[in-house]
């Protein structure tokens, strides 16, 4: 209801405009999916649609007469084409300042994003911080899945994003960052992938945020899955205040949950014997938050193994991401290029033709220091 409220009250300060809309005659977007048909090699843009009278009475799963919002789809040769077709379908002209969520269908988006996101920059409505996301299949699957939990599913996917960020393995851009990344010639965008999976236990239709979706410029070239997402926040400096599972050395049978209360990365290029070189500095620090098992950390002999298996975890994290970006993907997803401009301005001149050759071949030195600062109440095992 507040949701509703807010858009009334968006629209009760907006008067005297030339092009002025009336609110009836508006069709409120929370979500857009973009797809490439195979067969016409149009594409094809699926709207979730707020229908704000139903927003009380409807129910979380479902859809029909009484569903909370309205899916429409149009096929066509652009993004403004299709949604000509969608506005005389609605009676209503598509409204994209409230959108929250833009899905981007697998095969569109290794065919190039730029056409479809140049729309969205240029709507006067300004939807560009709408998050960006992959699908892994078609975007209209995700656009027209029903949530068990949330009225608008698009409530329940914008939560999967941003509601538990300490939870969260991969990474999301919007609709501005994309397309900065997009421009300039240093870093290539990424963010998350989803795809609609089924439970075991249950047999239900879940949206789960799996993988990350790896870009060169504006086409996508491949995936990172969840172990390699995790060592691309902690080179992004993403990781944050996030979670780390691991066990004592030597001991494969336990279970320790570390969570961090501070971290930082930085990326410190070099220029040796004429060759440049990336070193990725990790530092952090958490507090133990769990224990399973029957290790006591009563001494700092205990606690410095425990540092160090955590760091070297955490560095494997980060050379195997790094491997799948430089080997398979050859992608700079981590601002390496940006960071070689910003300290050595006349080499990056050097390189910058053929960066995307000279990225994968880079060496890179990764170092690692993760410090626990407290153990908790408890130090002797259960």
């Amino acid at each position: 209801m507040a949701f509703i409220l807010l858009l009334i009250m968006s629209f009760i300060v907006v008067t005297g405009c030339w092009d002025r809309v009336e609110l009836n005659d508006r069709a409120f977007i929370i979500a857009t999916g973009i797809d490439k048909d195979q067969e016409s090699g149009k594409m094809v843009t699926t709207l979730q649609v707020i229908v704000p009278e139903k927003i009380d009475t409807a129910t979380k799963k479902g859809g029909g007469e009484n569903a909370a919002v309205q899916i429409v789809s149009a096929k066509g040769s652009t993004v403004y084409e299709t949604l000509q077709y969608i506005k005389f379908e609605l009676m209503k002209k598509p409204y994209f300042q409230h959108n929250r969520i833009l899905v981007i269908g697998e095969q569109a988006a290794k065919e190039g994003v730029t056409p479809y996101l140049n729309f969205f920059m240029r709507t006067r409505e300004g939807p560009e911080r709408s998050i960006i996301l992959v699908s892994k299949g078609n975007a209209s699957e995700i656009l027209r899945w029903q949530s068990d939990v949330k009225k608008i599913p698009a409530d329940y996917i914008e939560g999967l994003v941003h509601g538990e960020d300490i939870f969260s393995m991969t990474s999301t851009e919007n609709i501005h960052e994309f397309m900065v990344k997009i421009s300039g010639n240093t870093t290539s965008p990424y963010t998350s992938g989803i795809e609609i999976r089924k439970n075991e236990e249950s047999g239900k239709e879940e949206a789960k945020v799996t993988e990350t979706a790896a870009f060169k410029k504006d086409k996508l070239v491949g995936w990172l899955n969840l172990e390699e997402s995790k060592g691309m926040q902690w080179i992004n400096n993403e990781f944050g205040t996030g979670i780390i599972e691991t066990g004592y050395p030597e001991m494969n049978n336990e279970n320790i949950i570390l969570k961090m209360i501070k971290s930082r990365t930085e990326l410190k290029p070099k220029l040796k014997d004429g060759k440049m070189i990336m070193t990725i500095e990790v530092k952090g620090e958490g507090n133990i938050e769990e224990l399973k098992g029957n290790v006591a950390l009563n001494s700092q002999k205990v606690i410095g193994n425990l540092e160090k298996n955590i760091s070297t975890e955490v560095k494997n994290e980060i050379e195997n991401c790094l491997k799948q970006a430089q080997k398979t993907l050859k992608t700079d997803i981590f601002g390496f290029g940006e960071a070689i401009h910003s300290k050595y301005p006349k080499e990056w001149e050097k390189i910058e033709g053929h960066w995307d050759d000279y990225f994968p071949g880079m060496d890179v030195e990764v170092n690692v220091k993760i410090k626990i600062r407290n153990t908790g109440m408890l130090i002797e095992p259960i």
